[in-house]
Formats: structure tokens, sequence, C-alpha cells
């Protein structure tokens, strides 16, 4: 199948139940498969960032903060921000610093109206889902923002896949494989569940080795520095 473009989820589903080996017929119920297939991907897609688009927006002068719908087209930080630059038209396109993800609910704690001038950072929070900038610009400019994002949640009637992700599509079902074997425990070995996780983990770490790669084509990659299989065995144990 690694030569075959996959682009709808059915296409996907009779490779998932053949790997869990059904006990009996639907055992599974495909409910389930498409739940763990979900989380799978976004899980899949947010480590690895794999998923990148570019966008831009006009900022007016004196406006500290935009909602993130007006930006992004969404109201959700499932669009995590990997790089930004503002570009003001006179001093050229200059990067901004970037509040990182695990602080999202960063606030400023000033009056960031009362200060203004050329922008340096970028700050997004998820209390009141706005995008600013520290200071407020006093001249408009352009904001232009790399982000990776995750895909919408696939269902019976929605089911199209990304076929930018034809390489992966197999190594994604791994984990659906992991999570139903971890369900059947009566005819599985704890050990079926960690090898198709290990699959799983193994393929967001040579993703990540891929872009990285590609994006920093002169820099020497570790083989698989961040594969830890001794956390697979710890996260299977106490699942089981």
């Amino acid at each position: 199948m690694a030569e075959t473009t996959i682009d709808l989820i059915e296409q996907i589903m009779p490779e998932i139940r053949s790997e869990l080996g059904e006990p009996t017929p639907s055992f599974f119920t495909n409910d389930e498969i498409y739940r763990w297939f979900n989380y799978a991907l976004r899980d899949f897609c947010r480590r690895t960032k794999i998923l990148k688009t570019t966008t831009s927006y006009t900022w007016a002068a004196n406006t500290d903060s935009v909602s993130l719908a007006t930006i992004l087209g969404t109201t959700t930080l499932n669009h995590l921000i990997t790089y930004a630059r503002w570009n003001n038209g006179s001093s050229g396109t200059i990067p901004l610093l970037v509040a990182k993800r695990e602080v999202f609910d960063y606030q400023i704690d000033r009056d960031v109206t009362s200060y203004k001038g050329e922008p340096i950072r970028l700050y997004y929070s998820a209390v009141d889902a706005t995008i600013g900038l520290d200071p407020t610009p006093d001249a408009s400019g352009t904001l232009i923002l790399d982000y990776s994002y995750e895909l919408a949640e696939l269902t019976e009637s929605s089911s199209s896949l990304d076929t930018s992700l034809n390489r992966w599509w197999m190594d994604i079902c791994a984990w659906p494989v992991y999570r139903g074997k971890l369900k059947d425990v009566d005819h599985f070995a704890p050990s079926e569940a960690q090898e198709a996780l290990g699959r799983f983990e193994k393929s967001i770490v040579l993703a990540r080795q891929d872009i990285q790669r590609r994006e920093n084509p002169h820099q020497v990659v570790s083989f698989l520095k961040d594969y830890a299989p001794a956390y697979m065995n710890d996260r299977v144990n106490n699942q089981v």
C-alpha cells in the first residue's frame, strides 16, 4: 500500500481490522476505530508539525490584538505558530519572538496600549483567543505567520484524507491497532500492543527527522535520538 495514494479513511479501515485480528466479527466498532484513528492523527500532526502553511495579515496602527478567527480562521489553538515576521514597508521584514505553546495563557503585565513602537514580540492567548503584538505598532504593517495545523476529525460522512500524509498513513494506523489490542486483553499479550505503539512512536521521530533534513539540509541529525522504548514499555504496562 506504500505506493497507493490513500485519500479516504475507508481505504485504511480494512488494514486496521486486519492488523487487529478481531476475535469475533465486528468486535471493534467503526466508532471506536474512528475515534482511535482521529486521536492518532491529531497526535501525529501536533508532535511532528508536518502540516504547515503561511498566512499574512495587514495590521492596523495602534491595534494591540486581533482575534484568532480573523487571522487564522479559527478560535481554537490547534494551529501552532512556528515563525512570525513583521514588515512595516520601510525597515523591511524582521523576525518576532513568539510565546511558546506552554505559555499560551501569557498575559502582558502592563497596559500594552500605552506603550507603542516597532513590535518585537508576538503573543497569543487561549483565554480570549487573540493574537497580540508587543509593543503595540504605532504604524500599520504586515504580520506574516508560519504555522502548523491539525486536521479536522474524520467521520464516515467526512472521510477525506490529506494525501500529503500518504507516506505515514500505515504508521498512524499503528496507534488504533495498539489501542484495540489493549481493549482485547483476553486475546493479546501486552507485547503486541507495545509493538504497535513502538511503530507509531518511531514514525513520529522519523517524520521529525525528515522535516529537519528538508528544512536544514546541512545539519547532522542523530538517528532516533528521541526514540524511547523504555517510555513505551511504561506506557503499555500502565494501561493494560
